[in-house]
């Protein structure tokens, strides 16, 4: 692997965690700490077995805690939970990944459904956060924010543990549509997710408009 000639935004324990590769870097403090932090030390961690609600607890704060980050932040101790976690969060990770709905903007990521009047209170004192009801936010349910870079991250470590991680290919680097597709593809294989049937490609669907017209014609 090339070298990465910057650590800004801890690039490079970004590179070393999707590929498995310590060469190459120049920032011997970001390799160490990033063989350190996770992607050595949790492998010999025994699983700690997690509910779906606990799940959605860790997932929700990471995600909304860090969602100003160009990055994932591996230290963060809701993302170190769900790393600790067993395979069981590996097809609640799949479904996030996937979840077109990200960012809730009704709770603005908290989950919960905000007090009546909360938005006068926010005016005056933007250091507090809006007050519960008590209750999960109606429009997510209780989801809040999803980060799916988290999400695929922590997939890849997961899968690299047992053995059965997909092949990331060096264009697909940085790409999350391209990466989504490769992890739905992998959880479809794997019964994780109901198999969807890929789009055509683009010369498939020329084709198709061409046997229309001709089929229009015809008649």
């Amino acid at each position: 692997m090339n070298p990465v000639p910057f650590c800004e935004t801890h690039q490079l324990a970004y590179e070393l965690v999707n590929y498995g590769q310590a060469q190459g870097y120049e920032c011997t403090e970001c390799r160490k700490e990033a063989e350190e932090s996770h992607t050595v030390a949790w492998l010999d961690r025994k699983p700690v077995q997690m509910t779906k609600d606990e799940y959605r607890e860790h997932m929700r704060k990471y995600s909304r805690e860090t969602a100003h980050m160009s990055f994932v932040v591996y230290k963060h101790p809701d993302y170190q939970a769900l790393q600790a976690a067993g395979d069981e969060i590996i097809p609640w990770l799949l479904r996030d990944m996937l979840d077109p709905n990200w960012h809730c903007d009704a709770c603005h990521g908290q989950g919960y459904e905000f007090a009546p009047g909360w938005e006068q209170e926010w005016v005056k004192d933007k250091v507090y956060l809006p007050r519960s009801t008590g209750n999960p936010c109606p429009k997510c349910k209780g989801k809040g924010n999803i980060c799916s870079w988290a999400c695929m991250h922590l997939l890849f470590e997961k899968t690299r543990a047992r053995g059965d991680a997909p092949e990331i290919e060096e264009w697909m680097r940085g790409r999350h549509d391209a990466l989504t597709k490769l992890w739905r593809k992998w959880g479809e294989q794997r019964g994780y997710l109901p198999a969807v049937p890929d789009e055509p490609g683009a010369l498939a669907k020329i084709g198709r408009a061409i046997l229309g017209v001709f089929r229009l014609w015809a008649s």
